[in-house]
């Protein structure tokens, strides 16, 4: 320390004086970036729930056939919930301040209530045996392994208005999501707590690129 200077100021004094000098330069970065974050998040959720196994299955495989979606239908649908959960998507911004030996604050990403009211009901062309018309919202994110229907098969084939299945009176038989001869593999049924959207955005792989996503944007000047 040069002759003659003196600090005036104790260790407390110091470690205050930068902390609320890193949150008078953090808040408007976190602040400012709260728009490219919702539509990089937004776009990231969009591409994961289309590319998950059931949406996949829906739009071209044994899904489409098991619920009995024409090929249209199928992809209008695949887009009606990958939609539907993007546009769910908010960030909130907290400012960030000094508080005791911390700073708090920053930003709380939320994505797809459990309501699921934002996302449209999708009825089909079929009833169950409760008499109630069947509906693809409800079939996979609310029915779980329920049976649905009692006395039918299903048979694959190039027929049905799917154009690759159909179901057959079978006395023997039942339909449900996990039922032997299900319609709706029970890979892909769902309840309201455990279904293929709260699924896809439980992966480890979707965490991850979530987090590459807010560092990029968070260290970008």
């Amino acid at each position: 320390m040069p002759e003659g200077l003196h600090i005036l100021d104790s260790n407390k004094d110091i470690a205050n004086k930068i902390l609320k000098g890193l949150a008078e330069v953090l808040s408007p970065h976190f602040s400012n970036a709260i728009p490219k974050i919702r539509e990089s998040v937004a776009e990231l959720v969009k591409n994961e729930i289309s590319s998950s196994p059931e949406m996949k299955s829906i739009s071209g495989g044994t899904l489409q056939f098991d619920i009995g979606l024409r090929p249209g239908q199928a992809v209008e649908v695949v887009s009606i919930f990958a939609q539907a959960v993007a546009e769910s998507v908010a960030v909130k911004y907290t400012p960030i301040k000094k508080s005791g030996r911390k700073l708090k604050g920053g930003i709380i990403i939320s994505i797809q209530p459990l309501t699921y009211i934002n996302i449209p009901d999708l009825p089909l062309e079929w009833e169950l045996t409760s008499g109630e018309i069947a509906d693809v919202k409800k079939l996979l994110l609310q029915l779980g392994d329920s049976m649905l229907v009692f006395t039918y098969d299903i048979s694959y084939g190039p027929f049905g208005r799917s154009g690759g299945a159909k179901m057959d009176k079978s006395l023997e038989k039942s339909w449900g999501i996990s039922s032997g001869g299900s319609r709706v593999p029970p890979s892909f049924s769902g309840t309201q707590e455990n279904n293929f959207i709260t699924r896809t955005l439980k992966k480890k792989s979707f965490e991850s690129e979530l987090s590459i996503i807010l560092k990029k944007i968070l260290s970008s000047k």
